[in-house]
């Protein structure tokens, strides 16, 4: 996760979407490919993240820093030869300039 794409991958493709009208309601999606064993230390390297950081966690992005409320690993039927899926929350604040 970032505004950079992981070095390891050898193609990386990012789309995101967010609301006008509500915001804070965004979803975004990177898909990049790998080579077998930098898939397999990615693979890894995600189940781990998901169990280490389902309380929450921060993150800086373009030097803005995040809060992510939770992580949550989750059963999606996908074809592969193995695959992580999770769901993040973040939390959205709005700061009035005076």
């Amino acid at each position: 996760m970032g505004d950079k794409p992981d070095p390891a991958a050898r193609e990386t493709v990012n789309r995101g979407l967010g609301s006008q009208k509500q915001l804070g309601l965004a979803i975004s999606a990177s898909l990049s490919a790998y080579g077998e064993a930098g898939a397999r230390k990615l693979i890894a390297g995600l189940k781990s993240a998901v169990a280490a950081c389902g309380s929450g966690f921060t993150a800086t992005v373009q030097k803005r820093t995040g809060t992510y409320t939770a992580a949550k690993a989750r059963d999606l039927d996908v074809a592969g030869d193995e695959s992580v899926s999770y769901t993040l929350s973040a939390s959205a604040y709005a700061k009035t300039l005076g």
